[in-house]
């Protein structure tokens, strides 16, 4: 279960229990007696305080998991902010170095694999060269 999924299970069962206790109040107040008057009241302010008191922990949960989502998020973002910015460089550098090497006559080698001599084992080209410089 993801950390949504249990708070708005945790905030579900709130609104449950904060609804059955409004109307388990609500009655009480409606069919008080006389008698027992303070009592009832005593039970309500109880009741009413508890739930209180459970609403107010449940924000706090919620308002500490939000900041630490946000924290997660801002720190995710840095990073990816740096990771673009090292890219740029790096590729700023690459390009500094190739206009470097080609100022001085290098040419990067083809990527064409039609070559046999590419295709052939490391074996076979090695002697292949050994025949070529008998030869000459």
């Amino acid at each position: 279960m993801n950390p949504s999924s249990q708070f708005f299970a945790k905030l579900r069962k709130l609104g449950l229990t904060l609804e059955t206790e409004t109307t388990r109040l609500q009655s009480a107040f409606e069919t008080r007696n006389s008698e027992d008057d303070s009592e009832s009241t005593a039970r309500g302010r109880r009741a009413y305080h508890e739930l209180n008191c459970e609403v107010l922990n449940i924000k706090g949960q919620v308002q500490d998991h939000v900041a630490q989502q946000k924290t997660s998020v801002d720190e995710l973002s840095r990073f990816i902010k740096e990771c673009e910015e090292k890219q740029q460089q790096l590729s700023e550098d690459l390009n500094v170095i190739k206009t470097h090497w080609e100022k001085y006559g290098y040419q990067p080698p083809k990527k064409a694999t039609n070559d046999v001599s590419d295709q052939m084992p490391e074996e076979e080209s090695n002697a292949e060269e050994e025949t070529n410089q008998q030869r000459k």
